[in-house]
């Protein structure tokens, strides 16, 4: 499969090396920067459009002016954006989609492993989500096709996962080294938490290994918890609270509804 790659940041330097060690042959990897004309860009059966979402549009636009762009499918790697964003005419290209990794492309070199086992989040017309379930297996990924309108909140859910739950590190950091640990004191102190939490969340459902004071329903905790952090630093108690909440969602059976009355009421600042 001749694969055209457009752009040349994180998530393109990262796919580049792994594409290498498939039969994915990579004919052109261009950007607007190039001094290469668009216009002598080979005819590929797949552009994949590694660009910004805001991007996305200019580079279709770009690529609509070669003469065989309507015998090619287009993939962008957009998580949110409908893969219909990258059509430019009614016949061209022949057919356009997106191709989402479920996993970081931080734009250095990976592991070969890298995308093993990584759902690759699919939608668009259905030749071009062909195409990207094989470009997808190709590169070791588990393709699935998702609900069409639906990548907004497919998205939303991994940046809850993997971006917010980084955030919340970062504060949690902040908070250790307040209490007079060094920067590696405290990051070597939460890895282990955060290891054992992803390893109980690989066996169990959330709401069966969930941990800490609002799943024990310890309201006393809470309190202090809110009112050390407050002193600290003032963004920190809604944070909490967000959390907190949350985790009282996943908590709720196991605990009272007396007790989830006053946890609630706590920590919506009732």
């Amino acid at each position: 499969m001749k694969i055209g790659l457009v752009g040349r940041g994180q998530a393109a330097r990262t796919l580049v090396p792994l594409m290498e060690s498939t039969d994915l042959v990579l004919e052109w990897w261009w950007s607007r920067r190039d001094t290469r004309m668009v216009s002598q860009l080979e005819r590929v059966d797949v552009a994949l459009l590694a660009v910004p979402d805001d991007q996305i549009k200019v580079a279709a636009i770009s690529l609509a002016s070669r003469p065989f762009a309507a015998d090619e499918v287009w993939l962008h790697l957009s998580g949110s954006a409908p893969g219909d964003l990258a059509r430019v005419a009614p016949a061209t290209p022949l057919a356009v989609g997106s191709l989402h990794p479920l996993q970081a492309l931080p734009g250095h070199t990976v592991h070969a492993e890298h995308l093993q086992g990584v759902l690759a989040g699919i939608e668009g017309e259905p030749a071009a989500c062909a195409q990207a379930v094989q470009v997808a297996e190709r590169l070791g990924m588990v393709p699935k096709l998702l609900k069409t309108g639906s990548k907004p909140l497919y998205h939303a859910g991994a940046v809850m996962a993997a971006g917010h739950v980084t955030a919340a590190f970062a504060a949690g950091l902040e908070m250790l080294e307040a209490c007079g640990l060094s920067r590696e004191e405290a990051r070597g102190a939460l890895f282990p938490l955060i290891r054992g939490a992803v390893a109980n969340l690989q066996a169990r459902e959330p709401a069966e290994v969930i941990t800490g004071p609002v799943a024990r329903g310890d309201i006393g905790t809470l309190r202090v918890h809110l009112e050390a952090l407050k002193e600290q630093n003032a963004a920190w108690p809604d944070l909490y609270r967000t959390l907190a909440l949350a985790a009282l969602e996943v908590s709720s059976a196991r605990l009272d509804p007396r007790v989830i009355d006053e946890l609630r009421a706590l920590l919506s600042g009732d």
